[in-house]
């Protein structure tokens, strides 16, 4: 059997900007703002990337990449900040429209 003892002592957290000194103090001012403990936020890390895997280029239209496809190309051209023709933007706008 596994004892976990875990000792809080003061410290100043870097995350929220203060001197912590009480383990209630801790969990009222990650509850205030919103934190979530290490172990969550790197479990809600792996389901967001997950999620985003799941959005891939692979289920985009035909249309959906050609566009992707020429808006890239664009700014691989020049300095990255040409502005996309009247075209293209009346084309994703129809894209999104459908959605």
């Amino acid at each position: 059997m596994d004892i976990v003892v875990k000792n809080f002592k003061p410290h100043f957290n870097r995350a929220m900007w203060k001197q912590i000194n009480t383990e209630k103090q801790y969990k009222e001012e990650m509850k205030r703002g919103n934190y979530v403990p290490y172990e969550q936020g790197v479990e809600q890390a792996r389901k967001n990337r997950e999620e985003q895997g799941k959005m891939g280029f692979d289920k985009m239209s035909d249309k959906a990449k050609e566009l992707s496809k020429a808006a890239f190309d664009l700014t691989k051209q020049g300095r990255g900040n040409e502005r996309p023709s009247d075209r293209m933007i009346e084309a994703y706008k129809e894209i999104h429209r459908r959605k």
